[in-house]
């Protein structure tokens, strides 16, 4: 079973934030599939407003790439979320 970790108990930042970045093994969030919607992340402990969560490797997008996106049927998007296998 993954550790769990009470919010001010890490301090990421440094060393720490960097092993985390790349281990791609975050303490506040965990993969799990739902019944409808296939896999998703979770929070499985409180996370402090300004807590560093985990990082992204995504595009940005332009505001008009987020109209785009928007007027889209949502069963037509997808988000790609790739995790480090254990």
């Amino acid at each position: 079973m993954k550790k769990t970790y009470q919010s001010s108990s890490l301090n990421l930042e440094g060393d720490t934030l960097r092993a985390f970045i790349k281990e791609q093994s975050w303490p506040y969030v965990c993969l799990c599939s739902t019944a409808n919607k296939g896999q998703g992340v979770f929070a499985n402990s409180f996370i402090k407003k300004g807590q560093v969560v985990c990082d992204h490797h995504g595009q940005k997008i332009s505001s008009e790439g987020e109209k785009r996106m928007r007027s889209t049927d949502s069963m037509a998007t997808n988000y790609m979320l790739f995790f480090k296998a254990r």
